[in-house]
């Protein structure tokens, strides 16, 4: 596919919104437009919700990237052999998330840096949404009877800003 093709569909998917795909892959509604984290009202529900796993740091990751790759096998061959290393990544990628989210601003340009770091690795904007689903379905898993509406609903918000804004960072490099 000709470059400025491969732009003009990421940038589509964009303006869409990525939560839009998120319709195809689970039985919970989403918000169309979802993502603007203005409202700093997404963070609290996010903190709390990462407080509430009391699983070891290595099951819930495990267990995320299990639903992953049966959700997409083909992004296996993304990653490393040995996924510990990746897992403790993710997981601490989270907790720092976590203390930044008040300030969504602040999000803006490592987000974009690290969608230009996974373009290079060969992550595609149509990755973001399956991995996002994964991560809404794990934290529901292990939060149990403690998972809410609010909690889903500041999660797909905020990986929706996540999403874009790491989608806006490998435009940066295509362009």
């Amino acid at each position: 596919m000709p470059g400025y093709l491969v732009r003009t569909v990421l940038k589509s998917t964009v303006r869409k919104g990525v939560f839009t795909f998120l319709r195809q892959l689970g039985d919970q509604p989403c918000v169309e437009g979802a993502g603007d984290l203005s409202d700093k009202t997404n963070a609290q529900p996010c903190r709390e919700s990462v407080a509430l796993v009391t699983s070891p740091p290595g099951a819930f990751t495990q267990e995320f990237y299990a639903r992953v790759f049966s959700r997409a096998p083909d992004l296996r061959a993304l990653f490393p052999e040995d996924m510990f290393t990746q897992g403790r990544k993710l997981y601490e990628l989270l907790n720092l998330a976590m203390g930044m989210l008040g300030n969504p601003a602040d999000l803006v340009a490592p987000l974009n840096a690290l969608g230009r770091g996974h373009a290079t690795k060969g992550v595609l904007a149509e990755h973001y949404p399956i991995i996002a689903k994964a991560l809404i379905d794990t934290l529901g898993t292990h939060l149990g009877g403690q998972w809410s509406a609010e909690y889903f609903q500041a999660w797909q918000d905020t990986l929706d800003f996540v999403m874009q804004n790491m989608i806006e960072g490998a435009l940066e490099d295509a362009a």
